[in-house]
């Protein structure tokens, strides 16, 4: 069985959800943005402290330990291992560094290059070639154990899990301690390189490093099924992961768009991304039950399922109900809002009950101790405001702020990152639905949900008002006020971007008769008091004073 997976990535394709939630007065009072932007601080300041001088990424800092005391283990660079052994020591499982810098990457990018960059020299320095690799596959990567000199942090030895467990297993073919898995592993890192050339809009570090890269995917396809078009966990395990190839398809977009930008090289970007579309292929093909309405969570390299998907299975938090996620993070159903937003709901009626004990994922009350920071970033995506609120809430009293006890760890922080900074991204305002309003004296105008009704600053959607005796903005409930009758103008600004509302309010105990609402020429009246502002953008993304009603939905790209 797979360990437990924790991980979203950043993206390649845009995809807009409407939002799930939308808040009543007094349901629920949102954290502002001050309050994400302190933990994006405080995460990405985490993980750089937890990085070892060489690159290495650990999932907990070093720590002294005498769990290896009893073991003999070979000298490396010349340092017995009576010395190294009394050193601090960690764990180092390159799946969940990823994770952390791709969080880093994307929430602290100002503060973490220098961070990014020693993680892609480490790993680039500790790729197995064939000859070192246990089953003969170049560019695969291993899990080590990593001791620390306590007086001198330039001091480092690292041993591969494989080496330090091997006299627990007279045959070596039994031991499993090598890597989680290659497909993912070789993926994400291909998705921060290509992430690192968005940020930082540069590629010295990796340019003259193709061959490198080449190797790294063929660590990738080296578990590569021709008949079902997608990849098992490593060689010495024959499943296909439903998580590993939403994260392969992922990464082969990110490869595809790497191979043109930076190496122009666009035969080898042609094929990589018609493998991105053969993986999306398949997983709609073998792991989608239309049935069921949910995704078997692996199959064999034969096609065949490993459990069916049924109601039962899906109350199974792992694998069953978390892997169901995985294709609404990773760009999968871009276009199939409808199915994302099925899926979501289907997991939360599970594991998403408000109070519920084991059943409240958003207060990290559920069968598995882990936070899951991953539910976190698919909830943002769908537009589950209250409940990544919730979690992040949570998150920051239970581990945070207990001196990130286990067992949170850097993967859980990079991913709690990436749905920090989704909370905190502007989208982009495309236009407004009604363009003209009518109201009556004491009608409400729904605006939505009220999301960090203290902070609205540039860069969010704020709403000002020509003439506040017309019309005022009430924050408590986000609804605009009608006060008395008249004229006025309402401007939503988001970014550089702004557009005007006209309103028009009327005292229907003074005038008789009823005004039309107008919105590109069409008749409104079935929408007389709602306002709608059409945003395009990552679904979830913290907007000031008002939350995003209707989204207008982006074509997928690859």
């Amino acid at each position: 069985m797979k360990i437990h997976k924790i991980l979203c990535i950043l993206l390649c394709a845009t995809f807009i959800f409407a939002p799930i939630i939308t808040l009543a007065e007094g349901e629920y009072t949102m954290n502002d943005s001050k309050f994400y932007k302190s933990l994006a601080k405080s995460e990405s300041e985490y993980i750089q402290k937890v990085m070892l001088s060489n690159g290495a990424l650990p999932m907990n800092p070093v720590s002294v330990t005498n769990d290896f005391a009893s073991k003999d283990l070979p000298d490396i660079n010349g340092i017995p291992d009576e010395t190294y052994k009394t050193w601090k020591c960690g764990k180092i499982m390159p799946y969940f560094s990823e994770s952390a810098i791709l969080g880093i990457l994307e929430a602290a990018p100002e503060t973490s290059k220098e961070t990014v960059e020693k993680f892609i020299n480490w790993y680039f320095d500790n790729l197995n070639t064939a000859e070192t690799d246990l089953y003969g596959v170049d560019g695969t990567i291993y899990d080590y154990y990593v001791f620390v000199d306590p007086n001198d942090s330039s001091k480092i030895v690292q041993i591969s899990l494989h080496e330090m467990h091997k006299d627990e297993y007279p045959n070596q073919k039994d031991n499993p301690n090598d890597y989680d898995s290659t497909d993912s592993y070789a993926a994400l890192f291909v998705r921060i390189l290509y992430d690192y050339y968005q940020t930082y809009g540069e590629s010295d570090l990796f340019v003259d490093r193709k061959a490198d890269v080449d190797r790294v995917l063929n660590a990738l396809f080296s578990t590569y099924v021709d008949k079902i078009d997608l990849t098992y966990a490593k060689p010495s395990y024959k499943v296909c992961y439903l998580m590993d190839n939403c994260e392969v398809y992922n990464g082969l977009v990110a490869a595809a768009a790497l191979y043109d930008a930076v190496y122009n090289d666009q035969t080898k970007s042609a094929e990589l991304a018609e493998y991105a579309d053969k993986v999306d292929a398949a997983l709609e093909k073998y792991m989608w039950d239309e049935k069921a309405g949910a995704y078997y969570y692996g199959i064999f390299a034969d096609g065949k399922s490993i459990d069916e998907v049924t109601p039962e299975n899906l109350q199974q938090f792992y694998p069953h109900a978390t892997a169901q996620l995985f294709p609404i993070m990773f760009g999968l159903l871009d276009d199939n809002a409808d199915r994302a937003t099925m899926i979501y709901e289907k997991f939360n009626s599970n594991f998403g009950q408000k109070g519920v004990a084991g059943k409240d994922w958003a207060v990290i009350d559920k069968s598995d101790v882990y936070p899951w920071c991953t539910i976190a970033r698919a909830a943002v995506a769908v537009g589950d405001y209250e409940r990544t609120d919730r979690f992040l809430e949570t998150l920051k009293n239970k581990f945070i702020m207990q001196a990130h006890k286990y067992p949170y760890y850097t993967g859980e922080a990079g991913q709690a990152l990436i749905a920090i900074n989704a909370m905190l991204t502007p989208v982009e305002l495309l236009g407004v639905e009604n363009e003209v309003l009518t109201a009556d004296v004491g009608d409400e105008i729904e605006l939505g949900a009220l999301l960090f009704p203290e902070s609205a600053d540039a860069g969010r959607l704020n709403i000002s008002i020509k003439d506040n005796t017309i019309v005022e903005f009430d924050k408590s409930d986000a609804k605009l006020k009608a006060l008395k009758a008249g004229q006025t103008e309402i401007t939503l600004t988001l970014n550089e971007t702004s557009f005007d509302i006209v309103l028009n309010v009327k005292d229907t105990t003074a005038t008789s008769g009823t005004a039309s609402e107008v919105s590109n020429g069409k008749s409104k009246n079935d929408n007389k008091n709602t306002l709608y502002a059409v945003i395009a953008g990552i679904g979830a993304a913290v907007i000031g004073t008002i939350a995003v009603i209707t989204f207008k939905k982006s074509k997928k790209k690859k």
